[in-house]
């Protein structure tokens, strides 16, 4: 029987008695296959050392809140993100609400106060173009460094390419922009939608024979 996934919604929910975790840190939106193949060794990992299988993720998308103006729409919603995360076998999920403070943590602040004091991490996995802290001034390298000082291991996952490019939220973004939904189906795993309610338009659909919704999320 598949173990229900715990989500934290806070560090201050976050049990004394969770295993030292195997982890991954991200915004993750859509959960796609680069996504997908990053928490596979989280899950993989922590299943050989007996440990807790746990991502990190925040909410808001960081960009909402530095600088809501240029957010990007994200292919999902928390909710929807939940949900995925649940289907690949992670034991549990923080979710971090992204404020200011938190955004002015700088990388070794990110590190030490939040992956190894708080969270106590044995290992982390991250994609090749991870970035963290203040103003993002976190990069691989540094993360090395820091790993070595705290004394956790650090796996860095290759991407998954196709056709010559890495998978991201943001190449994906823009195929949905394009209406290359197929293509954006390749790289999420599964067909893009959207959740939410459905409510009156100016019913230009209908008069052109072709209904539509006007879909609020």
């Amino acid at each position: 029987m598949t173990q229900t996934m715990r989500i934290y919604r806070s560090l201050e929910e976050l049990p004394a008695s969770l295993p030292r975790p195997v982890l991954t840190v991200g915004n993750f939106d859509g959960i796609h296959l680069g996504h997908q193949r990053i928490i596979a060794h989280v899950v993989n990992r922590s299943r050989q050392v007996a440990a807790t299988a746990l991502a990190v993720t925040f909410d808001p998308h960081p960009a909402k809140v530095l600088i809501p103006k240029q957010a990007p729409p994200l292919l999902t919603t928390l909710t929807q993100r939940l949900d995925l995360l649940a289907q690949l076998g992670l034991d549990a999920v923080l979710v971090i609400a992204f404020t200011p403070e938190l955004s002015r943590l700088t990388p070794r602040q990110f590190i030490s106060e939040i992956v190894c004091n708080r969270l106590a991490a044995l290992a982390l996995y991250v994609g090749p173009s991870f970035r963290f802290g203040y103003r993002q001034a976190g990069d691989v390298p540094g993360l090395s460094l820091l790993a070595k000082e705290f004394g956790f291991a650090l796996h860095v996952v290759p991407p998954v390419v196709v056709r010559g490019q890495a998978i991201s939220s943001t190449l994906i973004r823009h195929l949905v922009r394009q209406g290359q939904v197929e293509v954006a189906a390749r790289l999420l795993g599964r067909w893009h939608h959207v959740r939410g309610t459905v409510v009156p338009g100016d019913q230009q659909g209908h008069h052109l024979g072709c209904p539509t919704a006007k879909v609020v999320v």
